[in-house]
């Protein structure tokens, strides 16, 4: 890159950044659905065509703030996975900080979750448009159990990371419901869950669980398709083969 583009390309960055920030504030302010790309280009001091030039709708700033979390999520499972080998900590402490995240956005996240009842839309976590964002989620979830002194049944552990990622799911709508004073009972579900992860997980690795193992599998997979339309990891005993 010549040393002249590199004062363009940094105006251009930093112009997307005013843009999704204005956006962000924008959507706290006066909500989602009620934010227009007009009111964006407004708030960013830019013409409407420069908003759209960086963000081709409304959705793609959503886009842009699921992947501003995932950024940080991540940067927090490499500190926890320095820090300490304990599974039962590195869970607890990146349910701890996802939760820390949104609450900022608590109101955008009762939109999204709204939307994210259907996942045919293009804003719920479960989309094909997010499943790069989900994989990513995946990944860290793969990063926090790896070196950590979760004991695993060999079978299940390949599915642990999407066992867990429901988990972690379940625990942000279970939040955004939460009406306890500070979301306690968040909390309180919180370390009922990760305790309960950890025993199953356990028990997995002890003879003569197989069966129970390969249910747990199915299981996990079967609420993943639901939700993903991915077959991907589907046993072959479950697919639908009966003529």
């Amino acid at each position: 890159m010549s040393t002249r583009a590199k004062p363009i390309q940094q105006r251009s960055q930093q112009s997307r950044q005013v843009i999704f920030e204005s956006a962000l504030a924008l959507f706290r302010e006066n909500g989602y659905e009620e934010t227009t790309m007009r009111d964006i280009a407004a708030k960013a001091g830019v013409a409407v065509g420069a908003a759209y030039y960086y963000f081709r709708k409304k959705e793609d700033l959503v886009h842009e703030y699921y992947l501003m979390l995932e950024e940080g999520s991540s940067a927090e499972a490499v500190r926890l996975c320095a820090a300490t080998t304990s599974f039962k900590a590195r869970i607890r402490g990146i349910i701890s900080f996802k939760l820390h995240q949104v609450t900022p956005d608590r109101s955008l996240t009762k939109v999204l979750a709204r939307i994210a009842s259907d996942p045919d839309n293009q804003l719920s976590p479960f989309s094909r448009e997010t499943q790069h964002i989900r994989d990513k989620a995946i990944r860290m979830m793969e990063q926090l159990l790896e070196g950590s002194d979760l004991k695993c049944g060999t079978e299940l552990r390949p599915h642990a990371a999407r066992l867990i990622w429901l988990l972690f799911m379940g625990m942000i709508f279970f939040w955004i419901q939460d009406r306890s004073p500070f979301q306690k009972q968040t909390e309180k579900l919180s370390e009922i869950a990760v305790n309960l992860t950890d025993k199953v997980l356990w028990l997995s690795s002890l003879p003569l669980t197989g069966a129970i193992n390969r249910l747990t599998i199915e299981l996990t997979n079967t609420i993943f398709d639901a939700f993903t339309h991915d077959t991907s990891a589907l046993p072959p005993e479950s697919a639908d083969t009966k003529d």
